[in-house]
Order: structure tokens, then sequence, then C-alpha cells
């Protein structure tokens, strides 16, 4: 469930989030992967019956990444550092 952090670095320099909004997106993903991480060992481990308790947190947990992926969406703004028709666009400005 961390794979996609991989592609982290490569957008991460066009995004425009606030540091609050950063800050509360990796505590809601991390306050939602401990709850269902901890009701998970329950199950599993100590054969706790904690069925729907788990899938309650998985439903919790997707919702939370859902919002997250809709606020990166929403907070990615490509720019381009150098223009592919950058002499082009020169030359019809000083035309």
């Amino acid at each position: 469930f961390l794979w996609y952090l991989t592609f982290l670095p490569l957008f991460l320099p066009f995004l425009s989030l606030s540091f609050t909004k950063g800050a509360l997106m990796v505590a809601a993903w991390v306050g939602a992967q401990a709850l269902w991480l901890k009701y998970a060992y329950e199950l599993e481990f100590l054969g706790k019956d904690v069925r729907w308790v788990v899938w309650s947190f998985s439903v919790l947990f997707f919702l939370v990444n859902l919002w997250e992926c809709f606020e990166v969406s929403r907070a990615y703004r490509f720019e381009r550092p150098i223009s592919i028709d950058g002499e082009k666009e020169e030359r019809k400005k000083t035309e």
C-alpha cells in the first residue's frame, strides 16, 4: 500500500499545497492506516472477531486515499521549464 509513493519525488515540485494541507493529508493517511493495521493485527494474530471493524476501517482508508488523490490532482500545476516552441514564440513577440 505504499507503491504510489515512489512517484512523489516526480510530481512534488509541481504541487501547490500549503504546509497545513499537506500535514493534514499525511496525518489523515497515517491515522487511517494505523487504525486499519491495529484491528487487522487483532484479527490475524490475536484471533479476535473484528472482521466488521477491519472492513469499516478498510472503507475509511479507501475514502482517505480517494480524498488525497483528489487533492493532489487539484493541486497539480504543471509548467514546462523550457518551451518546446520557445524560439518561435520569441520571434512572434519581437515582430
